[in-house]
């Protein structure tokens, strides 16, 4: 997922609709599954995932910013597709450090903002961030 305008789209916290879309396709893809269709919404400021239509709805509001709901949203599309499961449990955190690391390669896990998450995924968060530290310290 590198080239010089992914790279750019990757690194910003915001998106446009086209660029949204675009992530979509790189992170099913990525992943093997099919593209979960986009919802755009100018208003709302919360994502939410419809795994079930294989739909995400977000918006350039998204008090996370436009990249980390589609992130987050993504993740629930991946759940559902392994484990059949929603929620924000650990079959979901695994799927959503899946998605991170796929996004923002394999040392990029810190760039995700995990405190925006709620307090179980943030604390995961947390621990990935330093035992992916401690691994690069380790090498």
């Amino acid at each position: 997922m590198r080239g010089s305008r992914e790279e750019s789209v990757r690194l910003r916290a915001t998106m446009t609709r086209e660029e949204a879309t675009e992530a979509l396709a790189l992170l099913a893809a990525e992943f093997g599954i099919a593209k979960p269709s986009l919802s755009w919404s100018e208003r709302t400021r919360n994502g939410r995932a419809h795994p079930q239509e294989n739909r995400i709805a977000i918006g350039p509001l998204a008090w996370t910013g436009t990249l980390h709901a589609l992130l987050h949203e993504f993740a629930h599309i991946l759940a559902y597709r392994r484990y059949a499961c929603s929620g924000h449990d650990e079959r979901f955190m695994r799927a959503l450090l899946d998605t991170v690391t796929a996004w923002f390669g394999a040392d990029g896990v810190s760039k995700y903002a995990w405190f925006t998450e709620y307090k179980r995924v943030a604390a995961f968060g947390k621990r990935e961030v330093k035992a992916h530290k401690g691994n690069r310290h380790a090498s």
